[in-house]
């Protein structure tokens, strides 16, 4: 980009300075100066070393901060570093005497020295060593506003070597930069941003709300310390709160919440939406009025904050931010703010009672080893039984191995240290048992038989089915996001079958990734002891060998079978196959369902046939791979599957000690 009046100078006013071994030079470039002058640095070197170690990657966060030049009449930047690489620059020092303007100014030896004009010879290479995301966002910005060439940025110019030892000093400097450059805090956000529409209104909220006043605490961490008897929610909570209530978009909640402060008009109605939500949670829970006609001083807040027993749900933050988390869900389906605040606060909140307390049990529960280690399988710890051919039989039982098993998906251990925290275990209890080695737990894993424990039910069950990814190798999901995926990467498919009611995995099967849904649901469908009910998939379960597996399951039970499966947009009816009318006649359910979300349409057929109880398996998925990982340890198929029915038991023992109960409260 040209810039005729300033013709891209090449003199720049500086100040030299002198840090370590360091010496350096502190100026200003216009904006057009940058986007002439400080080049990528793959477009400087031949070294693709180089550019790996200096030149970072740059995301669309350059575009977002280019936005936000373009927008924001006061925006401003902090200083960037540029390694000058090449040339032959020069420094010419300026000397200051006493004028009438100036009077005795007198300036010491160093100072004299340290004033003056650095002169590029027009031949230098110019890169960021810090802020490349800066440079990048202003050429991007010139290139749809002209008008900031003559905004100014300054810079702080070091000399760059192509040598080994130049190199060294360039990356050590990256670095250094770069590891300890702290980026400011949630609670410092909160404080200080003046483009976060929702730090504005919680800031607003706390200075001039007078129901909050005195019951905020102001703090690094949205939990309240234990000591606190007088705070009712920390001011970071109420910031989440505050962006959970406002939008029903999460994509627009995104968008307000960075780099262009919202017009007056929007931070009032933001404002008056959540003075209007507090005043409601004050109306319809008692021991918030209790609270509010009294003073921070007298503790009320404490009161109801059991530190042994959880207390009252709605005096933690956490408990807080869940209760405007669920508000935000209602309304988004119709309901008014003032009926569904009435509504939830008509739910049990002493956690300290039922139904906390009992999921709470559980929960701690969770954490015992005798969970995974019962009497049972202590008791039934070796084999007794020969396997009847030549050669000694297996030492241990396989309850024996999945218990060890259970410990090592529970406690997410390498089977090394699975072997180590049993011996110790067996050593504490003083049970006089073996420990299985980790090369045995390996290889016995393979053809392990594993029983997923379920609980009987006579009564048809409504199964719902779906898939999920597990990783065997490759990189994390941060990586992915910052800088791509490799090649080398590969993954499992876990499939599901969740019993409606319960929550139980009654079914489960691990493939290959090229194995798509409809093939294995036969196979989840032989796995369940219960009569089905209703099957219930998202759409890649709209296949025909689907639909032929209920039917022939539907004749095999000999009971009806509910098929809840969506038809892809735009399916036709499905005509009879040549001799066997098997799951594809006109009668079929899935042309039935066709039929009737062509009546009623889409949206109003799932709701009308419960398609979307379907989120249970997604969450018996979330759970799968929160407390047993999204990642596989073993290398060959056969004992990945085990090591999955393995999470599988873990999943279902957690399940029978304790769920959370749904009910009707309004």
């Amino acid at each position: 980009m040209v810039n005729n009046e300033l013709d891209f100078r090449t003199q720049f006013p500086a100040l030299r300075c002198v840090m370590g071994d360091w010496t350096y030079y502190v100026t200003f470039m216009k904006f057009s100066d940058v986007d002439y002058w400080i080049k990528k640095t793959r477009d400087i070197h031949k070294s693709e070393g180089l550019r790996d170690m200096i030149q970072r990657e740059l995301k669309p966060r350059a575009n977002a901060i280019a936005d936000y030049l373009i927008k924001q009449p006061e925006r401003f930047f902090n200083t960037i570093v540029v390694g000058v690489n090449g040339g032959a620059p020069r420094w010419h020092p300026i000397r200051i005497s006493a004028s009438s303007s100036s009077g005795d100014l007198k300036l010491d030896a160093d100072a004299e020295k340290s004033v003056g004009v650095l002169e590029l010879q027009g031949n230098e290479g110019l890169f960021a060593i810090d802020g490349q995301h800066r440079v990048e966002a202003i050429k991007e910005a010139l290139k749809r506003d002209k008008s900031l060439e003559t905004d100014d940025l300054s810079v702080i110019f070091v000399a760059h070597k192509r040598d080994q030892k130049g190199l060294q000093r360039t990356r050590r400097l990256f670095t250094t930069l770069n590891r300890y450059a702290k980026p400011i805090t949630k609670s410092e956000g909160i404080a200080l941003d003046e483009d976060d529409a929702y730090a504005i209104v919680t800031r607003t909220l706390v200075e001039e709300f007078d129901l909050l006043d005195g019951y905020v605490h102001f703090g690094g961490t949205a939990a309240l310390p234990a000591s606190d008897k007088n705070h009712l929610t920390s001011i970071i909570t109420i910031y989440d709160m505050a962006e959970a209530i406002s939008i029903r978009d999460i994509k627009k909640r995104q968008q307000i919440k960075k780099q262009v402060r919202p017009g007056d008009q929007f931070l009032k109605e933001l404002f008056d939406e959540q003075v209007r939500y507090w005043m409601l949670l004050k109306t319809n829970i008692p021991e918030y009025r209790q609270l509010f006609a009294s003073k921070p001083s007298r503790a009320i807040a404490g009161k109801y904050r059991d530190a042994v027993g959880g207390g009252h749900l709605m005096f933690r933050p956490a408990g807080q931010l869940a209760f405007t988390k669920a508000s935000r869900i209602l309304m988004n389906r119709g309901f008014e703010m003032k009926l569904v605040v009435e509504s939830l606060a008509q739910v049990p909140m002493d956690l300290n009672q039922v139904p906390w307390r009992e999921y709470n049990a559980a929960l701690v529960k969770r954490g015992s080893f005798m969970v995974w280690i019962d009497e049972a399988a202590i008791s039934g710890w070796l084999n007794e039984q020969h396997h009847g051919r030549r050669g000694a039989s297996c030492t241990y039982s396989d309850t024996a191995i999945t218990a060890a098993l259970l410990l090592k998906a529970v406690y997410r251990l390498p089977l090394r240290a699975t072997q180590g925290l049993l011996a110790s275990l067996l050593k504490v209890l003083q049970i006089p048992l073996p420990t299985p080695h980790y090369s045995t737990l390996s290889r016995r894993q393979a053809n392990l038989k594993v029983i997923v424990p379920i609980r009987g039910r006579e009564e048809g069950i409504h199964l719902v089915v779906d898939s999920t990814g597990c990783k065997v190798y490759g990189e994390g999901e941060w990586k992915v996001r910052q800088y791509g995926y490799s090649y080398r990467r590969t993954w499992r498919k876990l499939h599901l079958g969740v019993d409606e009611q319960s929550g139980e995995i009654v079914a489960v099967t691990l493939s290959s990734n090229n194995v798509c849904d409809g093939e294995v649901l036969v196979d989840l469908l032989q796995q369940v002891e219960a009569p089905i009910a209703q099957v219930t998939g998202d759409g890649s379960y709209d296949q025909r060998q689907c639909y032929e597996a209920l039917s022939d399951y539907q004749e095999l039970q000999g009971k009806p079978l509910r098929v809840t499966i969506p038809p892809q947009k735009g399916a036709a009816i499905w005509q009879s196959k040549r001799g066997t009318s098997r799951g594809t006649s006109n009668s079929s359910p899935r042309n039935e369902n066709l039929h009737r979300m062509r009546e009623i349409g889409r949206r109003q057929w799932k709701q009308e046939s419960g398609y979307h109880r379907r989120s249970l398996a997604e969450c018996a998925m979330y759970r799968y791979k929160t407390l047993i990982g999204d990642k596989l340890q073993a290398r060959k198929l056969e004992r990945q599957a085990r090591e999955a029915f393995i999470g599988c038991v873990a999943l279902n023992r957690m399940t029978h000690l304790g769920m959370p109960e749904s009910y009707v409260v309004s």
